[in-house]
């Protein structure tokens, strides 16, 4: 259960969510009742929220970064309540993604996947 229900509170992440579908499937098992716990969820959650950014990011033809600025949680809106009911504080979330790509150089990572590519190395 502590996947389950942790994963659905973090599904949102950091973006302006308005509506939200989880359906869950429990399956009995013959193995001994143990779960994981310390974040358990959280990190699968995130990541699907992620990939579903991508994936619209590339159905749109739009950039990803983009996508994700226009979807974040605005800091004039916290706090804010998110549509699991989960409340943010604080966040700047743009800021963050902005700084984040700058420091590993996103847009010198095309020129670097072409050294990859010519090396016979695939990179992203």
């Amino acid at each position: 259960f502590i996947p389950t229900g942790a994963a659905l509170k973090v599904l949102p992440g950091v973006y302006d969510v308005k509506r939200l579908h989880y359906r869950v499937l429990g399956v009995l098992s013959n193995t001994v009742p143990v779960d994981a716990y310390r974040g358990a969820g959280r990190p699968e959650s995130i990541y699907v929220i992620e990939r579903l950014m991508d994936q619209a990011a590339r159905e749109l033809g739009l950039d990803r970064a983009e996508l994700r600025r226009k979807n974040f949680i605005p800091p004039q809106a916290m706090p804010f309540k998110t549509v699991v009911g989960e409340v943010y504080d604080s966040g700047e979330f743009a800021r963050v993604l902005d700084t984040a790509l700058e420091n590993a150089d996103w847009q010198g990572f095309a020129g670097r996947r072409e050294q990859s590519r010519a090396q016979g190395k695939l990179r992203g």
